[in-house]
């Protein structure tokens, strides 16, 4: 895994929890202030995840990685 990777996954996974909190409470916050916003923000944030890990090859290096096994 690539350090840009491993350090993007490390502060942005402990968000997740964080904002399906927002989205339960109702809590507006950074101009997200319907739900309606909040819940596509949820929907879209493993995908975003997802293609951070792929375009730094992280993705990729774990899957190598893990084959090897």
């Amino acid at each position: 895994m690539t350090a840009v990777a491993a350090t993007g996954t490390r502060t942005n996974a402990p968000r997740f929890p964080g904002n399906i909190s927002q989205f339960v409470t109702a809590t507006a916050s950074f101009g997200l202030d319907s739900d309606l916003s909040r819940g596509i923000r949820l929907l879209f944030q493993p995908l975003l995840a997802a293609w951070a890990l792929w375009s730094t090859g992280a993705w990729r290096a774990w899957r190598a990685r893990r084959s090897s096994f």
